[in-house]
């Protein structure tokens, strides 16, 4: 295939690390990249980019640290709303959001959380909503309890029946001499 710029030499391409576009801290591995020898443009080909942003997002709002600038405006494009809407969605001046999108404005603290609370509710990210139970009570999230409680439970069930399987297994093989 020729180059899409310059319509010059064939493409070459390589899996290589690239950074992510809207994250430039964010390496992703083994990225498709179709370079053009004649006009040096690179053409970066990902498979599933809506699930990828997701995919950052959450572990953007699962970081311990404060979000940056960049940050937010990610995972505020995520969602695919404007600075406004974000701004109505928070409750806060429209100029706020502005101004946290600059960087020329620090975030509240608790506005913040909020902000990672709304992106989380609207992605559905309920390991989020755990872990901030658990930094901020110091306690287990109840949530987690009933994680436990699942996997108990499939784990006993699984067992029954492996049992179940054995004992109907000898009772046949019984029956059979």
């Amino acid at each position: 295939m020729r180059c899409y710029s310059c319509n010059g030499a064939e493409l070459i391409w390589e899996r290589t690390t690239v950074p992510f576009d809207a994250l430039p801290s964010i390496q992703l591995a083994d990225v498709q990249v179709e370079s053009c020898p004649s006009c040096g443009e690179q053409f970066t080909s990902l498979p599933a980019p809506r699930p990828l942003a997701i995919l950052i997002a959450e572990r953007v709002l699962l970081k311990r640290a404060r979000l940056t600038a960049a940050e937010l405006q990610f995972v505020r494009s995520v969602l695919g709303m404007s600075s406004s809407e974000f701004a109505r969605t928070l409750r806060v001046p429209a100029a706020a959001v502005e101004q946290w999108d600059a960087g020329s404005e620090p975030v509240p603290p608790d506005t913040e959380l909020l902000c990672r609370f709304v992106v989380a509710a609207e992605l559905g990210v309920a390991a989020f909503v755990d872990r901030y139970h658990t930094v901020a009570t110091g306690e287990p999230s109840p949530l987690e309890g009933v994680a436990e409680y699942r996997k108990r439970w499939y784990l006993t069930a699984w067992a029954r029946t492996s049992e179940a399987e054995t004992g109907e297994e000898r009772l046949e093989e019984e029956h059979a001499t």
